[in-house]
């Protein structure tokens, strides 16, 4: 009877301990049930939010815009190529033709900084906010034209002059078509201004390069005085430009730019003082406008946000 009355016992602990571990359990499955929902509800949240920040449902960028971005990345990578080789670039041509509107060495090596800034841009216009801008499909082949001109112009430099200065000129008129078109879409309160940066630098440099290849190429055909008026007029008209679309397109960068490379110019060319006048002069010009028209800007006030869901520039 002892035994049985001691194995009993362990037995009725057992059952006791069974019995609390289900009480225990009872409670705590409400809780868990809890805990449950509340990942449940903060993983669906979660997943809401990183949908609406990255859009994975988002349509696929054109493919112009990626078009567009190789061949800026292509560029890129031509140029740096060219330069390690150490072939000749377009300061050594300019040299040999003997042109008084030589722009400085500085203003050269800002053709890298430019190549960078229009990948940045390259790689904005895929975004899914930007996705919205019909006006990045209208300048994607504007882009892509800009990019193989851009590289003629540097493969030609060992041809004929006039065939880098036939390839620079049509890289300035592409680049004003796309500038045009750009600038025509600021007004728009969805239109983020820093799109025409890119195409306002690009319009600046090969506006100035294309005035100082225009001059070296036809230097040796006239006399003196003609050159120097020549020089006078081509500065004239490169100022005169950049200070009519920054004026009508409210936008600093492109007299700004154009200032600072007609500036290089002066500060590389001292044998006429007619021609480092006219270049001053026609700098200190486009230098005042972009000043005026940054200002103005910084103290306009914002545009009314519009509303959402239109698509831009179509």
């Amino acid at each position: 009877m002892a035994e049985i009355g001691a194995s009993r016992k362990p037995a009725a602990r057992q059952g006791e301990a069974a019995s609390s571990s289900r009480e225990r359990g009872g409670r705590r499955a409400p809780a868990r049930r809890l805990l449950a929902c509340s990942l449940v509800v903060l993983s669906s949240r979660d997943l809401n939010h990183l949908r609406t920040r990255y859009r994975f449902d988002a349509p696929a960028a054109p493919p112009g815009r990626w078009l567009a971005l190789l061949a800026i990345v292509a560029t890129f990578a031509h140029h740096r190529l060219h330069g390690l080789q150490g072939s000749a670039g377009l300061e050594p041509m300019l040299a040999r033709l003997g042109g008084a509107l030589i722009p400085a060495h500085s203003a050269f090596v800002a053709w890298g900084g430019l190549l960078i800034v229009l990948a940045i841009y390259g790689v904005a216009q895929l975004r899914e906010d930007q996705r919205r801008l019909a006006i990045h499909d209208r300048v994607s082949f504007h882009v892509v034209a800009m990019c193989a001109l851009a590289s003629t112009a540097l493969v030609m430099v060992d041809q004929p002059a006039w065939l880098t200065t036939a390839a620079i000129v049509a890289l300035a008129a592409v680049a004003l078509s796309a500038y045009l078109r750009v600038t025509a879409e600021l007004d728009h309160p969805e239109m983020p201004r820093a799109v025409a940066i890119p195409f306002a630098l690009v319009l600046g440099y090969a506006l100035v390069m294309a005035i100082a290849f225009l001059h070296g190429v036809t230097a040796s055909a006239l006399a003196e005085r003609g050159q120097l008026i020549l020089a006078i007029a081509l500065v004239v008209g490169a100022a005169a430009l950049a200070l009519a679309l920054g004026w009508r397109r409210r936008d600093a960068v492109l007299p700004g730019f154009v200032a600072w490379l007609l500036a290089s110019i002066a500060a590389d060319h001292r044998d006429s003082i007619a021609i480092v006048g006219a270049v001053l002069l026609a700098a200190a010009a486009c230098a005042a406008i972009a000043v005026f028209i940054a200002a103005t800007r910084l103290g306009a006030p914002a545009a009314p946000p519009m509303r959402r869901g239109r698509r831009v520039g179509t």
